[in-house]
Order: C-alpha cells, then structure tokens, then sequence
C-alpha cells in the first residue's frame, strides 16, 4: 500500500512541476511521441524578372510578374506584382520539395532553401519549429540585370 501511495504523490508532484501538462500512462502500455505541431515556409521571391514558385506538397503557387523594361524603362507607373500563396503552413518535420519555374523567354538566377549557399532546383526543405524560408531571383529576357546561373 505504501508503494502505491508514493506512485500517486510522484505523479501529482510531476503534473505540478510541469504545469499540469503530463498524461499519465500505466507501465504495460507503449507511448508514441506524436505532435501536431505546423510552422509556415515563406517563399521570398526577387529579380527583375518573372515567374512562379510551388511546393510539393502543395500549398505555395507564388507568381512575381515583372513589366516589360523593369526597372531602368519603368515610365508607366507599372511595378511588379506577386500573386498567390506565398507561404503555408506545413507539419514540422515535413520534407517541401520548392521549384522555381521562369516565365516564358526570363531565367532562373537561383533557388535556395537554406542548404548554406546551395543552388538547386528543385531544392528541399525540411520544416522546423524556427523560421523556415525559400529564395528564388528571376530575371528578365534582356539580361544584363543579372547573369542567368
């Protein structure tokens, strides 16, 4: 009887200690560590050029959209424009596969997920409870704005 009451003054003690957040479970049972925890990955496009960005899985379809001669012949009040999804939410520890695709006759200057420098596309990311972030660079048909990689 007495084991049996220090068991029961351990775990009142333990669920107050860690502020009442503890599941107790019998000793014959097996427990899983499961989370449901989700962190956003933001896709951070730049360039003077355009095109799109997605993620496998799906959740990011980001299109920046350049006008002609953007920036030096930027005469009609025209700017750039970034439509769809930029950023989603996805399970922690969820490997996103992020590719980056060029508008007709523009190129792809870089994608990179975070690997350090690495420029690949596609390129992975895993998710982490932290800042989670993708960069791609675009430019436009005539060059010289920067040099296609």
């Amino acid at each position: 009887m007495t084991s049996d009451l220090c068991r029961r003054f351990s775990r009142i003690i333990a669920a107050t200690l860690l502020g009442g957040a503890v599941v107790l479970i019998p000793a014959t049972t097996t427990a899983v560590a499961q989370t449901s925890d989700t962190s956003t990955l933001s896709v951070w496009i730049d360039g003077w050029g355009s095109g799109t960005v997605t993620s496998s899985p799906a959740g990011i379809n980001c299109h920046l959209v350049s006008p002609p001669g953007y920036p030096y012949e930027h005469e009609s009040g025209e700017d750039q424009t970034l439509s769809g999804p930029c950023h989603a939410d996805f399970p922690v520890g969820t490997v996103v596969t992020v590719t980056a695709t060029p508008d007709a006759g523009n190129s792809l200057n870089g994608l990179d997920c975070g690997s350090g420098g690495a420029l690949e596309n596609p390129c992975r990311r895993t998710v982490t409870s932290g800042y989670n972030s993708a960069w791609a660079m675009f430019c436009p048909p005539d060059g010289g704005l920067c040099s296609a990689g």
